[in-house]
């Protein structure tokens, strides 16, 4: 099953589908705010599995530098973050991880990679090695 490819420019989250795409979503995000109307960062975003990356169109404020506001739109749009990881690509095109706990925005952590799927590779192996191994788990009662 496919789910539809949504592109979205918004004021107030106006979403348009583009074409069917399979497992990812591509969204394109400026929200102003009021102190600082156009200024928001600009990029698109692709989920894949449980990594959701965005790469920064270096229009406006870039992802680095609004990352707060960033993790409050993604928080908007896909609700609880807990089981998501938030990578993105930054204007020298390097991939980064902006780090979300309680669906808030806590820092950068490196990811340093160069190529999209070098990592997503590498977050999601960094979150197979943080979740219990069966030989850690058992079963009372």
């Amino acid at each position: 099953m496919s789910e539809a490819r949504w592109r979205e420019t918004s004021v107030l989250a106006c979403s348009l589908p583009v074409e069917e795409v399979a497992h990812e979503k591509m969204v394109s995000c400026r929200e102003g705010r009021k102190d600082m109307p156009g200024r928001r960062a600009e990029y698109t975003t692709e989920v894949i599995g449980n990594v959701i990356c965005l790469v920064d169109l270096d229009k406006a404020e870039s992802i680095t530098n609004d990352a707060v506001h960033v993790i409050e739109d993604l928080h908007k749009r896909f609700g609880d973050l807990s089981g998501y990881r938030v990578i993105y690509r930054d204007t020298a095109g390097t991939w980064d991880e902006l780090a979300v706990m309680e669906n808030r925005f806590q820092g950068l952590k490196s990811v340093n990679e160069r190529s999209q799927a070098a990592a997503v590779a590498k977050v999601a192996q960094q979150v197979s090695e943080e979740a219990p191994h069966p030989q850690d788990s058992y079963r009372t009662g």
